[in-house]
């Protein structure tokens, strides 16, 4: 998924995603995404606000729980690098939800 979405494959991105996605963004508030259709439209306003986000994925763990741990940091044109975490969790071999968060500390 990282990859695709670094080269802009947005069909490739939503092609590893359960229709039942949920993608929770760290930005501010409750903000969530659900379906294709959201995951889309996150992606549009990220690229509307952002121009662009290139995102760097530093380390990926798979946790004793069955779901993935990635680390890395976001950048814009606009914006110096931003440390996060995004923890997915899959059914049926697909993501069915991505829950991220600023880190404040890399670790």
């Amino acid at each position: 998924m990282w990859d695709a979405e670094r080269d802009g494959r947005t069909d490739d991105v939503i092609a590893t995603m359960h229709p039942l996605i949920v993608w929770a963004p760290f930005t501010p508030g409750d903000l969530s995404y659900s379906g294709h259709v959201g995951i889309r439209r996150m992606r549009d306003a990220a690229h509307a606000v952002l121009g662009g986000p290139e995102i760097v994925i530093d380390e990926i763990t798979l946790l004793a729980d069955g779901t993935v741990l990635s680390r890395g940091r976001a950048s814009s044109p606009s914006r110096a690098a931003v440390p996060f975490e995004a923890r997915c969790e899959f059914r049926d071999g697909l993501i069915v939800g991505v829950y991220s968060r600023y880190r404040l500390k890399p670790t």
